[in-house]
């Protein structure tokens, strides 16, 4: 593989010393381990990236020869996600010389809110070792990754102010992902397509009742009733203009969003004045979508040619699918399976990477809107339909992509 064939994205480990509120860890039975050193070195002499991540579902740090994995993996540029807390002076000094980018998870300044989301975090712990890799930069990109839920995304604005302040780089910003439905009701982001949601607007008042009167004065025109329609031919005109532009109207959904949009109009600010603060401070802010548009879906994988290797070595095609886990989206409840394509103990990852398997996955999902639908504008997903109890859709993929936030650019990941 050439340096400009992919981006590798390797989980030195999936063990991690905290216990956040919102991680895909307490949704899953995975075994916990560190990646084989052998199979780590057998990785690098195969691969030629043009750049390594080195993190995935654990904190890195905890890998016992972490340090010696940075060193092997010196020729491609490095990055890495920590949650800080392991990254003493020591250990930055000597990975300074070595990593091209740092990304400290940091929902919120406030120490106990912190503590709350990431359990087992000590805040200050975590800011003292921060400064000092803001002191002792050299040539580092310094980032902030932050997951906004309905707790924090008020916080915002003072993350970026201090970044701007210490001459941090970039701060990136993702909606939560709901493994549950605990913490699908603290997300601040719709599914529905914001098109759809226009267009629908000025008869969501009305509540349930628009779609009672549509439906009795449908069944009474067509037992040929004289009756003088009112909510039907509204019914219609926003059916035909979503399927001009194609889109489908999903009413359920947007019905039950109505009540959120006061909070999502306060998200909408605070990303606002964040974008402002980061303009005028020189700092990069990456934020998600919270109205999403299914005919802008990419998969950021596909678009970066990039692939994951599982601490267990197993290739999977992204974070979504690197584990079996549960997830709440739509309104229902659904299993998400892993999907690998292959296991570097056993293969070379070009062979896996030129597979027929992935190559067909890989090339469906370079026009998403055109090959997977969007289950968040189709009101069947709401009903839990059975294509997405299984993962599937009604173009015929499986697994499929049709309730990936990720698609959307509502959840997002450093890669």
């Amino acid at each position: 593989m050439t340096k400009d064939s992919m981006i590798l994205q390797i989980e030195v480990t999936n063990r991690c010393n905290f216990n956040c509120k919102y991680c895909i860890r307490n949704f899953w039975k995975a075994k916990q381990r560190d990646m084989d050193i052998k199979l780590f070195k057998k990785i690098i002499s195969e691969a030629d990236p043009e750049k390594l991540d080195l993190y995935g579902f654990g904190e890195p740090l905890l890998h016992p020869k972490f340090l010696e994995m940075v060193k092997l993996a010196r020729d491609s540029k490095i990055s890495f996600t920590t949650n800080g807390s392991l990254l003493k002076p020591r250990i930055t000094d000597i990975l300074s010389r070595d990593i091209d980018s740092i990304s400290f998870s940091i929902d919120t300044l406030d120490p106990k809110k912190l503590q709350k989301i990431r359990r087992g975090s000590n805040t200050g712990e975590i800011l003292r070792n921060f400064e000092y890799l803001l002191k002792v930069k050299n040539d580092i990109e310094i980032g902030i990754s932050v997951v906004v839920t309905k707790e924090n995304f008020m916080d915002l604005p003072q993350i970026v102010k201090k970044a701007g302040e210490k001459g941090v780089d970039f701060v990136n910003v993702s909606h939560v992902v709901p493994y549950n439905k605990s913490i699908f009701d603290l997300a601040v982001f719709i599914t529905p397509s914001n098109y759809s949601y226009k267009i629908a607007d000025s008869v969501l008042d009305k509540g349930w009742d628009f779609i009672h009167e549509s439906i009795v004065e449908a069944q009474m025109l067509s037992e040929s009733f004289d009756i003088n329609l009112e909510s039907l031919p509204k019914y219609k005109n926003i059916w035909e203009k979503a399927e001009k532009n194609g889109y489908w109207v999903n009413f359920p959904m947007l019905l039950e969003i109505k009540d959120k949009m006061k909070l999502l109009n306060e998200v909408k600010k605070s990303f606002e004045i964040s974008e402002e603060i980061a303009k005028e401070s020189g700092v990069r802010v990456d934020l998600p979508e919270f109205f999403p548009d299914a005919k802008k879906r990419k998969c950021p994988y596909i678009e970066k040619k990039a692939t994951m290797i599982r601490a267990d070595g197993k290739i999977v095609p992204c974070f979504e699918f690197a584990y079996p886990h549960t997830m709440y989206v739509n309104m229902h409840p659904k299993e998400i399976k892993d999907v690998v394509f292959g296991d570097v103990n056993d293969r070379s990852i070009e062979e896996i990477w030129e597979s027929e398997q992935y190559r067909n996955f890989r090339e469906i999902r370079k026009n998403i809107p055109e090959n997977i639908p969007w289950c968040g504008d189709c009101v069947y997903s709401t009903l839990n339909c059975w294509y997405v109890e299984k993962n599937e859709d009604c173009y015929g993929n499986s697994p499929s992509c049709s309730e990936c936030l990720y698609s959307m650019n509502i959840a997002k990941c450093v890669i």
